[in-house]
Formats: C-alpha cells, sequence, structure tokens
C-alpha cells in the first residue's frame, strides 16, 4: 500500500509548489491533469499485470521479464521511469510546451491501450 501512495504522490512531491499559487493552478490545470492521468494510468498497468499473471497470464514486455517477479523491484522501476518521464517533460516544457503536452497526450493514449488490453486479458481468462 505504500508503494501505492508513492506512485500517487509523485506529481505532489515534483509539482507541490504549483498547486499553491492560484494562476499557475489556472494556466497549468490541463497539463497537470495530463501527469496525474499518467500516474494512474501507470499504477493501474502495475495492478493489472500483476493480477494477471496470478490468474497465469505471461509479460509481454521481454525485458520487464527480467524482473517481474521480483514485485518491490519492478514497484521502484516502474515509479523511477514514471517519475523520471515526468521531471524530463515537465524540464522540456519550459521551452517546447506544444512538444510535451503531445508526447504525454500520447504516452497516456499508449498507457490506456496498454491497460485497455491488460483488462482484456483479465477478462477473457476468468
Amino acid at each position: 500500500m505504500k508503494y501505492i501512495i508513492l506512485i500517487l504522490s509523485i506529481p505532489t512531491l515534483l509539482f507541490g509548489q504549483d498547486f499553491n499559487k492560484d494562476k499557475l493552478i489556472k494556466k497549468n490545470t490541463f497539463y497537470k491533469s495530463m501527469e496525474i492521468n499518467y500516474v494512474v494510468l501507470n499504477t493501474l498497468d502495475l495492478f493489472t499485470t500483476y493480477y494477471a499473471l496470478d490468474k497465469n497470464a505471461v509479460e509481454a514486455n521481454p525485458i520487464a521479464n527480467l524482473y517481474i517477479k521480483n514485485r518491490p523491484l519492478t514497484i521502484l522501476i516502474k515509479s523511477s521511469i514514471t517519475l523520471f518521464t515526468l521531471y524530463s517533460l515537465n524540464n522540456l516544457r519550459k521551452h517546447h510546451k506544444k512538444t510535451t503536452y503531445i508526447i504525454l497526450g500520447g504516452l497516456n493514449i499508449l498507457y490506456s491501450l496498454v491497460l485497455y488490453n491488460s483488462l482484456n486479458i483479465i477478462f477473457s481468462t476468468s
């Protein structure tokens, strides 16, 4: 449970100061919602992956297969990648806002499709 809270708190840890300024909240609400959506989708991907693996599904990602059986390591890697992605996009956003929106939007679409696929696997095996 503490890992889930850590993953869900990543945007606040990274950008907490922005939430305290009224003007920035209005200006960045859409971008922040995309960041939160990205974190939620990654978290749900992790939950559905382990749920499917518990139902005898097979991990399709060959890189993830190297560490997927070690849950704490997987959570650490997944949250680190998520954190690094958001941090990098936040730095890129300072100079290339439109590009950042496109990348983060694309990542949200990608993880939505990954989650959709995982849910299809889960419900087809139940």
